[in-house]
């Protein structure tokens, strides 16, 4: 009787928790914060900073995989969008990911998630013969989201940091860059 008990105070316990299965969701976010290291010898040139007046976008989708006893697991694919300033030009940072999630439940719907994966990151402007750069790198990213039950699907609110260090073949040299990003986003079960 007392097991049967535990099991089903376990259960009720879990109800809050998001079902396993598909789901979408779009977020935004001040434009990142960037940080650019050349080779020695290399000036400024190409060096790029984020537009304080712009914002970034992500659409993403992704599937949550039946809930742990100690959270759940999901897996990842987004697309996101910034502008960049730099050589008194503007360019557009367009970043496509992959990564596993893992949310901790904290109660009533809150939880804690961690993110790792990897990108492709591309950096391109707008002028004729102007430089253009793409990388490869991992991600890490930390933040809270709210789970709760609408009409016809699960869905959440969230706020993360993602940190995205990239190497980038740019003329005849690489760069390292690093962009940190702040986005808030919601997402719907489909």
């Amino acid at each position: 009787m007392t097991r049967a008990l535990l099991v089903a105070a376990m259960l009720v316990g879990s109800a809050g928790v998001a079902a396993a299965g598909p789901y979408m969701g779009f977020a935004v976010g001040p434009s990142p914060v960037i940080s650019n290291d050349g080779p020695a010898g290399v000036f400024n040139a190409g060096v790029l900073t984020f537009d304080a007046n712009s914002r970034s976008g992500r659409l993403l989708a992704g599937y949550r995989f039946s809930a742990l006893s100690l959270g759940a697991i999901s897996i990842e694919g987004a697309l996101t969008a910034y502008s960049l300033t730099g050589d008194n030009l503007d360019y557009g940072g367009r970043q496509a990911m992959i990564s596993g999630k893992y949310n901790y439940p904290l109660g009533s719907g809150l939880e804690v998630f961690g993110r790792l994966g990897m990108h492709h990151t591309w950096i391109t402007t707008t002028r004729e013969n102007e430089r253009e750069r793409s990388g490869n790198g991992y991600l890490v990213g930390a933040g809270f989201e709210y789970r709760f039950k609408l009409p016809m699907a699960q869905a959440s609110l969230w706020v993360d940091l993602t940190y995205n260090p990239t190497t980038m073949e740019e003329l005849n040299f690489t760069r390292d860059y690093a962009a940190r990003m702040w986005m808030l986003g919601f997402t719907f079960g489909i």
